[in-house]
C-alpha cells in the first residue's frame, strides 16, 4: 500500500473516532490539527501515552515505519538467501566407541 493511501485511511479513522484534541475556544470545539492517538495508532507508531500527533507528522512517522519495514524485508531476503546459497556438509563425523576395561565398563579416566 502505498503512504498516501495508508495516511489517508488513517485521517478517515481519526474522523471515525473523533480523536481531535478538545479545544473550546474553536468554533467546532476541537483543534482537528492534534490527534490524541488511541491504543490502535499508539501500536502503529510506537508512542507512548504521553504523545500526540500532528497531522502535519503523520508522513513523517509513516515514512519511518516503512524504512523499518524495508529493512525487516531486506533483512529476511538475506537470511533466506544465505541458507539456500550455503552448502551442505560434505565430511562426516567419525563416531568412536567407548573403550572398556576387562570387566566390560566403559573406562574413565583418573587422574
Amino acid at each position: 500500500m502505498r503512504r498516501t493511501e495508508l495516511s489517508g485511511h488513517i485521517y478517515d479513522y481519526v474522523k471515525s473516532k473523533n480523536l481531535y484534541k478538545v479545544d473550546p475556544s474553536r468554533e467546532s470545539g476541537y483543534d482537528r490539527k492534534v490527534i490524541l492517538p488511541d491504543v490502535n495508532l499508539r501500536t502503529l507508531f510506537s508512542l507512548s501515552d504521553d504523545k500526540t500527533l500532528d497531522f502535519s507528522s503523520i508522513n513523517a512517522n509513516l515514512a519511518v515505519i516503512y524504512r523499518r519495514m524495508k529493512e525487516l524485508a531486506e533483512g529476511e531476503a538475506t537470511t533466506t538467501k544465505t541458507v539456500v546459497d550455503t552448502p551442505a556438509p560434505t565430511t562426516v563425523a567419525k563416531v568412536v566407541a567407548p573403550v572398556k576395561n576387562a570387566k566390560g565398563k566403559a573406562a574413565t579416566s583418573s587422574s
